[in-house]
């Protein structure tokens, strides 16, 4: 069976240089807009993390399949990880750090490919890695 939504799944404290460049990267996807979840989940960050992510979703909101901001309370990584599995509704969920940055076609990539595990040389720019579920 061949997924049909895929959420893009961003845990982010104090991200706010970041996240726009990241943005970018989903708004310049390949892969349809109507078939991608965002889903934001912020560990209760003390800089604009938030502010830009409303506004992200703001702007964006009838793009995607849709944007979901969260917060995750305990603030360690993997809680927020834990968060962003359970707000996640799609087919597929891939985790992507907020440092990262996409290329246009990566996440028609990895459904078309199948991978499981995305290593970080994939990427740009240094990131801890991505992951991706089936569901």
């Amino acid at each position: 069976m061949k997924p049909e939504t895929v959420s893009l799944c961003v845990i982010a404290y104090n991200e706010e240089t970041f996240l726009p460049k990241l943005f970018n990267d989903f708004i310049g996807q390949t892969y349809p807009h109507d078939k991608i979840e965002v889903v934001l989940v912020d560990g209760k960050s003390t800089d604009h993390t938030r502010q830009v992510m409303n506004q992200f979703a703001e702007k964006y909101a009838d793009e995607f399949h849709g944007i979901r901001i969260t917060v995750n309370e305990k603030r360690v990584q993997a809680a927020g990880w834990n968060v962003a599995l359970m707000t996640s509704t799609s087919d597929v969920i891939i985790r992507i750090d907020a440092h990262t940055s996409i290329p246009p076609d990566f996440v028609m990539y990895s459904i078309v490919s199948g991978f499981m595990i995305i290593a970080p040389h994939f990427c740009r720019y240094q990131s801890w890695f991505f992951l991706i579920f089936v569901v």
